[in-house]
């Protein structure tokens, strides 16, 4: 005997329910004397599902020959896939196996049914009116801005008086703030889920199943303090922490497939500040923009270096990464310059320790200058920033121009060769290859203008970014000590020159500090005086003078080494 009860089918009736089928069976076994009857149930399976648990089983004492009659209460119990209920059927008839179907009185003991194929395409037609009813009421729902998800993310619930809205769920609100926070850290996801795995912090299935919520809750979990990296990833990247409801991630084609379908970013509907935050916008942001920089790999003594991602070469806009050596302080090379590949004339290395010190002074330097003069420091960044918005503005826009004069050549050109080709000037070959070549530049250069179109327009939010920056000083106003957290929140990247003098230790190297939002700013200085000028400049001649003398010791040094190597070598 086989029961089955999709969530569909619950909105039946009672008659449907496993009970009702289990007793109508249960009867009909015993009034026609069908011996030792044996239960199989899939309890809120889809009939459009062929890997439901009790079929399976069922498949297994069916291809074992140890059923001699299947008795169900109709076709659509089977399923609602007309084609793989036949073949199920043609399997019940090469095993020797009666099928009996009460409510529509087959019994294959005496003979076939014919319209049986019929009675299947009806059930697979109430499965698909079933799936595009769900569909459109799902698609009016989503495109309204209510929630499409049936189970919140973990740090939301449903609220107890409208199902419909989301709640903050304190106790896992502060666990998604502390993931955020310790990427804003610097480490990964693997290492978060170290750290929460040992403070034996249950991961989001078991926390909600243990609340009676989601669909874990029927699951047994080996190890429900194991998280895993890819929920760390998933859980940095949703935008329903910063309060918006995010519809239409995923789409299914057809009513029969099994799993979801990933939508890109630009198909999502989104709705902004429809239930309360967890995490606010600015460290969304800055979360995205660290994680989309490189990732922060912890060396060999477990140490993960902060700067990682943050550092770019002046000269070929390569990233710089760490170099270590034992007994030798932590600095950074650029990434294009090595032993073997140098596609970049210098390393342009520099400790970790000066970067750290620059960082710090910049930093430092903003936030004192926003206490002192509020205004004038407003004044500064709006004015920094619009004189580098109409910089950048007149860049891009110069090169909107270029790419859309050269993809005009392009159809020029093309229609040229097509006619060369046509009349015999150009061969088959060459056509196709030149042709190739223009059709991969037109697409590359489609793609590039809509990408400029769009920041040409993006250059016109500059006084929110402005905004942004100067609350973001505001928040640090009275902070102390410039963390990790500091760091990555105020900076976007530091642009790394190459030294002036290599082989000195104490030389002039120019670091350049990128402000979140606002790029590259400096604190205006009032005009020094004669006699301060005189000292700066009796100071940089002495330093100039250590350099040298530093150099010429160096190079001293270094021709030791290579005559006495020349002199070890046979």
């Amino acid at each position: 005997m086989y029961e089955r009860l999709s969530h569909d089918d619950e909105l039946s009736g009672e008659s449907n329910s496993i009970v009702n089928q289990k007793k109508l069976l249960r009867d009909y076994a015993n009034r026609h004397k069908l011996g030792n009857p044996t239960d199989y149930s899939d309890d809120g399976y889809s009939g459009t599902r062929w890997d439901r648990p009790g079929f399976m089983k069922l498949m297994e004492e069916i291809e074992g020959g140890r059923v001699e009659n299947l008795v169900i209460k109709d076709m659509s119990r089977i399923g609602r896939d007309y084609l793989r209920v036949g073949l199920f059927m043609e399997k019940l008839r090469e095993k020797n196996v009666r099928l009996i179907s009460i409510n529509d009185n087959l019994d294959t003991s005496k003979g076939e049914d014919d319209f049986i194929p019929f009675r299947n395409i009806i059930h697979e037609w109430y499965a698909r009116d079933a799936s595009r009813k769900t569909r459109s009421a799902l698609m009016t729902r989503g495109t309204s801005g209510e929630h499409t998800c049936t189970t919140p993310p973990y740090g939301y619930v449903k609220s107890a008086e409208d199902k419909g809205k989301w709640e903050v769920d304190p106790e896992a609100a502060e666990i998604v703030r502390r993931v955020f926070r310790m990427s804003l850290e610097g480490r990964g996801p693997w290492q978060i889920c170290r750290i929460l795995e040992a403070e034996k912090i249950l991961m989001p299935g078991a926390y909600q199943a243990a609340r009676g919520l989601g669909f874990c809750q029927k699951r047994e979990f080996e190890n429900p303090y194991r998280w895993h990296a890819g929920t760390i990833t998933t859980m940095l990247k949703r935008k329903e922490y910063m309060g918006h409801t995010v519809n239409f991630r995923t789409r299914r084609e057809s009513y029969k497939d099994r799993y979801n379908r990933p939508l890109p970013e630009e198909e999502w509907l989104i709705f902004e500040n429809t239930q309360e935050a967890i995490i606010d916008r600015e460290t969304f942001d800055n979360v995205q923009r660290l994680r989309s920089n490189t990732r922060r790999r912890p060396d060999k003594s477990e140490q993960v270096h902060p700067l990682t991602g943050l550092l770019y070469c002046a000269d070929c806009g390569g990233k710089l990464y760490v170099r270590k050596e034992p007994d030798v302080a932590v600095s950074y090379a650029c990434s294009n310059y090595s032993k073997y590949y140098k596609a970049c004339e210098t390393a342009h290395r520099v400790a970790a320790s000066k970067v750290t010190e620059r960082i710090n002074e910049a930093v430092r330097g903003v936030i004192e200058y926003a206490r002192k003069d509020a205004s004038g420091f407003e004044r500064s960044v709006r004015e920094a920033l619009a004189t580098q918005r109409d910089k950048e503005a007149r860049r891009q826009a110069a090169r909107l121009g270029s790419c859309r004069r050269r993809a005009s050549d392009l159809d020029v050109l093309t229609r040229k060769i097509y006619e060369d080709n046509a009349l015999g000037k150009l061969t088959d070959e060459r056509y196709e290859a030149l042709y190739d070549g223009y059709e991969e530049e037109q697409k590359s250069l489609e793609r590039e203008i809509g990408e400029l179109e769009i920041a040409v327009a993006a250059q016109k939010s500059g006084v929110e970014k402005a905004a942004r920056f100067i609350e973001l000083v505001k928040r640090y106003r009275d902070v102390k000590e410039i963390d990790v957290v500091a760091t990555n929140e105020f900076v976007e990247r530091v642009v790394v020159h190459e030294r002036e003098r290599k082989g000195c230790f104490h030389t002039e190297q120019c670091i350049n500090i990128h402000f979140n939002h606002i790029g590259l700013f400096t604190v205006p200085e009032p005009e020094p005086e004669a006699s301060e000028v005189a000292a700066r400049e009796e100071a940089k001649r002495l330093l100039v003078e250590r350099q040298e003398k530093q150099r010429r010791a160096y190079l001293a040094r270094k021709a030791r080494r290579l005559a006495e190597t020349s002199a070890a070598t046979p």
